[in-house]
């Protein structure tokens, strides 16, 4: 009787063990659970994506390798955010399955994989090709699960599945290209000119070393305002940002844009063309040296003091900045934000006030 009592015992110990075994490995990581990856060839061919292209009911962007350049082809060619695009290829080569999902097609719209062609369709087409048209991945990008996973389908087959990623497959243009421009320090700028296409001239002069603007041609009878208003014009150029792009080449400008030009005290002058069409701030620039200034602050650089034992103070070359600033602007107009085309529209009114005359008792 004892004996048995032991061998209950013994097997009710056995079944203890087993089932905590059970539970531990059903507890242990998912970091030792095999990752499968959605599209395993993208991995070894990253340095070989040329083209991406996407595309849904709502519209399309097709971004190219031009030589060392990605451009967006929607955009005229205009060059692409590069960090924007790299991330996007990296992330669809980091898609990894979480989950299968169904593989029937009356089911996909729930998850949003279906057909864009499809009425009210949600899904996005996301597809990244070779320099040769050859497609690396095809991928249908449904909706969102969580902040970090998203229902996908493989374009060219029924299954779908949950993966962990987020790509970011936006489908307008202007979401893609560089939108930083340049970057001119207002200390430098010491004159504005805006003429009008009505005549009226609007001059701004600042001494070297001085803070504020002055308005050199005030009508008479009139005042200039605070400093507030007349230093405006003289930030144009620092942190220059644009909307969209086009090309010279399929856009005209009025015949009689609102000129501006704006001269730095080492030789730099900005010339641009602005004018509002279609509802849209559109501005061209081209940039110049002033021989004169130019040759002056580079004789006070070259007479200005060395101190033995301190390293040089190392100079800005104009003329490679002028032809850097060209090399980004030639070609191209821009659609920039109101608040910088506002201040490329100020007139004379604007920043003047009329003098009032003194009442007699």
């Amino acid at each position: 009787m004892k004996n048995k009592r032991l061998l209950i015992l013994a097997l009710l110990t056995l079944v203890i063990i087993v089932a905590a075994s059970i539970s531990t490995n059903k507890r242990a990581p998912q970091t030792v659970i095999e990752k499968i990856n959605l599209s395993p060839d993208l991995q070894s061919q990253i340095n070989n994506v040329a083209q991406i292209i996407i595309e849904s009911a709502d519209g399309a962007v097709h971004i190219a390798k031009d030589g060392n350049e990605w451009v967006v082809m929607q955009a005229d060619n205009y060059p692409a955010r590069f960090d924007k695009v790299k991330k996007l290829v990296l992330d669809t080569a980091d898609l990894y399955v979480l989950s299968e999902k169904t593989s029937n097609p009356a089911l996909f719209n729930e998850l949003g994989v279906e057909d864009i062609t499809e009425e009210n369709s949600d899904s996005t087409l996301l597809t990244l090709l070779d320099s040769s048209g050859t497609s690396l991945t095809s991928i249908i990008v449904g909706n969102s699960r969580t902040q970090d996973s998203v229902y996908v389908r493989t374009a060219d087959s029924n299954n779908t599945y949950l993966v962990s990623g987020q790509p970011d497959v936006a489908t307008n243009p202007t979401d893609w290209i560089e939108k930083t421009l340049f970057n001119v320090a207002d200390e430098r700028v010491m004159e504005v000119v805006i003429e009008h296409p009505d005549g009226d001239i609007l001059n701004l002069t600042r001494a070297q070393g001085e803070e504020n603007f002055t308005l050199t041609n005030i009508p008479e009878g009139r005042k200039s305002r605070s400093e507030y208003f007349t230093n405006q014009p003289g930030t144009f150029l620092s942190n220059v940002s644009i909307l969209d792009a086009k090309s010279r080449e399929v856009f005209s400008f009025p015949e009689q844009p609102v000129k501006t030009t704006i001269a730095t005290y080492d030789g730099l002058v900005a010339t641009i063309n602005s004018a509002k069409v279609n509802g849209q701030d559109h501005t061209s620039l081209e940039f110049s040296v002033d021989e004169s200034l130019y040759t002056s602050t580079q004789d006070m650089a070259d007479d200005s003091a060395i101190v033995i034992g301190e390293e040089e103070p190392a100079t800005l070359d104009i003329k490679q900045e002028v032809q850097g600033l060209n090399d980004k602007v030639r070609g191209w107009v821009f659609v920039i934000p109101q608040a910088k085309h506002l201040i490329l529209s100020k007139t004379t009114s604007e920043l003047t006030d009329v003098i009032e005359e003194e009442s007699s008792l």
